[in-house]
């Protein structure tokens, strides 16, 4: 299969010879080879791994023929980079519902803010502002009915850490007095 769709872009490859990478004596890229593979991708990164060649040589040889800037979406605007996988074991969707209580609270906080489902600002004060050192912002989830593993989109709130000391307390610290347990 794979033979096959390289033979659509390389219409000399020979029944069974597969490419071979590029180097000093390697055939040029057609202009051709490059329409076919613009025209099948959307963006140029993605022509050019279509293509098998490094995107340098596929901009090198569309400049050549002047056919560059025909692809419309060049910056590869809405496409996947392939940054991401090793985080699709448990869905955002599956979390919101409530599966998967055993989901590390830290994780859970990210990737809702990476979702976008809920704005990373705090839903008392809209305090919005992030840390210079890491670009982070300091804020904590809090669930309305304070069962932690009730982990519904509508049982929960993000507070910065001041109202979260004004509205629910420090929780979080256990101070150990002399003397007493």
């Amino acid at each position: 299969m794979e033979n096959e769709e390289n033979k659509s872009f390389f219409p000399n490859l020979e029944a069974g010879e597969k490419l071979t990478k590029r180097g000093l004596g390697a055939r040029p890229i057609l202009e051709s080879q490059i329409k076919a593979a613009q025209a099948a991708s959307r963006s140029a990164f993605e022509a050019a791994r279509t293509l098998g060649i490094s995107y340098n040589t596929y901009k090198k040889y569309a400049k050549m023929y002047g056919i560059f800037d025909d692809l419309i979406n060049q910056k590869g605007i809405g496409i996947n980079k392939g940054g991401g996988i090793r985080n699709r074991k448990y869905d955002i969707q599956d979390l919101l519902d409530g599966k998967h209580t055993e989901y590390p609270l830290w994780k859970y906080k990210n990737k809702l803010f990476n979702s976008g489902q809920i704005p990373e600002a705090c839903s008392c004060c809209g305090f919005e502002e992030r840390r210079i050192t890491d670009n982070k912002a300091p804020i904590l989830i809090d669930f309305i009915d304070g069962d932690g593993l009730n982990r519904k989109i509508d049982n929960i709130r993000v507070l910065c850490y001041n109202c979260y000391f004004l509205l629910v307390g420090d929780a979080r610290i256990k101070i150990k007095r002399k003397g007493v347990n």
